[in-house]
């Protein structure tokens, strides 16, 4: 393995200056105090920027100076006065009551405690106290007010935390931070070099950027907090979030996401009337089926049917499809109707009894093959995914507005919304009609030239070169192209349920599905199944089972 290069002491802050750069194509759209922020951080010491980013990438806003500890400042005391001077910080304050809970230890709340009120010790203060109780005492006492006098001179607050807004900006959401920097810089992750500027940027109104960042605010509370949020709390988080949304940048389907989670934490606490208002709202998956499920709870299962026909007859995609069918016959059966079942599929089968093996159940069946002269390959998922993939690198990652918001993506932000297929439709056909024609050559450039670029489709480990040569040899572009077009229906639908194992026969390709013991084919391995058995292709379901010594 090859070494890891060494990060600078103060690599935090190359990476901070890296981010505001990024930030140049939106500087329209900044605020006079976002602005002033910015320039006042140019005006900085060496010093000064590094103890502002140590804070800003710290949770909160208020800190201890006797905690601040960074070995790579020279003078923490003249870095804190700059920033004093600057406005970026103020000291001597009296902490909230509410930030004294996380600035102290139990060991200080006792001291502290104790040495404000000596008559403490005997009322609780023990010492197995802890800070729920002691918090109950301060209250009691009314001692939170010389508490934070007491930690005053070592309080430390920070005027202004645009982190929210500058994370939005530079990575276009809220889970992706600094950390990506150090992944690159040390050569862990090597990323497509794809545009990034203000002519494909997400967002082109001060409005789309202030929905964002509330639907982020309201989106992570509801993700730490839903599942004990009363009902009031609920609607109150409903009530927050903007009106529907006629602008790009996914805002308008992350909208609908957000209410149709809430509607499901509403479902859970028996509002069903409610939740299923809401559902009637959204036009994205699952709100057509929660729809169904709200109205069979709620005995209005004539309802409930009709809403799953509609689906059946046009669904909005194949997860969606699966869930209907599956309600159908439950459906019919309440309202005393028949319900015509598809006929299920034979899919071809095998019973193999191997020795008791240590590994993977897949790996076992591997070595079979293997014994009996075969070449075979447990990919799973990664042999479809990478010919996705390879066949259409360049144009997952070519510019489209709002697609790449950072240099840090494994894939483009609209690779899983219907729009992503219309947004490069003529690229597509173009790209379908040479593959059809038999130009797999595309596949063997992509390989080549992209080897160890992170992309969302390409597992690179199991994707090999081997992998790639049976490929060539045993695919042709007819059903390459066949696929495709299967997949790009719905990306992320049809990105899982292929079978374990590819095995080279000297009539093929074959793809088996391993079952151990008790395991069942799922209903996205048998829609596979169906497709390959519409067009003869060689698969089967291998089940295994381990020999004993008896």
């Amino acid at each position: 393995m090859a070494d890891v290069p060494s990060l600078a002491p103060d690599y935090y802050l190359g990476n901070f200056l890296s981010l505001l750069g990024g930030l140049d194509r939106y500087r329209d759209l900044l605020s006079d105090s976002e602005l002033g922020f910015l320039a006042r951080f140019d005006q900085l010491g060496h010093d000064a920027r590094c103890l502002l980013v140590r804070l800003l990438l710290r949770k909160g806003q208020w800190f201890r100076i006797s905690k601040l500890h960074y070995p790579e400042l020279d003078d923490l005391p003249s870095a804190l006065n700059e920033l004093r001077l600057a406005g970026f910080i103020e000291t001597g304050l009296a902490a909230p009551h509410s930030e004294l809970n996380s600035l102290l230890t139990l060991a200080e709340w006792r001291t502290a405690l104790v040495s404000e009120d000596p008559k403490a010790a005997p009322l609780g203060v023990s010492k197995g106290a802890t800070k729920t109780q002691l918090a109950a005492l301060i209250e009691q006492k009314g001692l939170w007010s010389s508490l934070a006098e007491y930690w005053r001179s070592d309080c430390l607050w920070l005027r202004d935390d645009p982190m929210a807004l500058f994370k939005l900006l530079y990575f276009g959401n809220s889970y992706q931070d600094l950390s990506e920097f150090v992944l690159g810089d040390m050569g862990l992750r090597r990323y497509e070099n794809y545009a990034v500027d203000k002519a494909l940027r997400r967002f082109d109104t001060r409005a789309d950027i202030d929905a964002a960042l509330l639907l982020n605010q309201l989106s992570e509370q509801l993700e730490l907090s839903g599942r004990i949020l009363e009902r009031d709390e609920l609607e109150l988080m409903l009530a927050r979030c903007p009106h529907p949304l006629a602008t790009g940048g996914g805002l308008e389907d992350k909208r609908q996401q957000l209410r149709g989670r809430i509607a499901r934490e509403l479902e859970r606490r028996g509002a069903d009337d409610l939740a299923l208002a809401i559902y009637g709202q959204l036009a994205q998956t699952p709100a057509r089926e929660r729809s169904a499920r709200c109205l069979e709870k709620l005995a209005r299962f004539e309802e409930a049917l009709a809403v799953v026909e509609a689906i059946i007859a046009n669904p909005w995609d194949e997860q969606e499809l699966a869930a209907a069918r599956r309600m159908g016959p439950r459906l019919a059966r309440q309202l005393g109707r028949p319900w015509l079942r598809a006929p299920a599929s034979t899919i071809p089968g095998q019973q193999l009894a191997l020795p008791p093996f240590e590994g993977k159940v897949e790996q076992a069946a591997v070595t079979w093959f293997e014994s009996r002269g075969l070449r075979a390959w447990h990919l799973e998922n990664a042999f479809v995914c990478g010919l996705f993939g390879l066949a259409l690198w360049d144009i997952i990652f070519m510019p489209v507005k709002g697609a790449f918001d950072n240099p840090f993506q494994s894939r483009p932000r609209d690779m899983y919304r219907p729009g992503f297929v219309a947004a490069r439709q003529v690229a597509l056909d173009e790209r379908l009609q040479r593959l059809r024609e038999g130009e797999l050559s595309i596949l063997t450039r992509h390989f080549e030239t992209k080897q160890g670029l992170v992309n969302d489709w390409v597992n690179w480990k199991l994707f090999d070169c081997e992998v790639l040569e049976a490929v060539l040899s045993h695919l042709d572009g007819a059903l390459l192209t066949d696929l495709l077009e299967r997949m790009l229906k719905d990306p992320q639908f049809y990105r899982s349920g292929w079978p374990d194992l590819l095995v080279l026969k000297q009539v093929g390709l074959a793809f088996v599905e391993i079952k151990g013991p008790g395991d069942r084919l799922q209903d996205s391995q048998r829609r596979w199944f169906d497709w390959f058995q519409a067009r003869q292709l060689d698969a089967s379901v291998l089940h295994i089972s381990w020999l004993t010594g008896d």
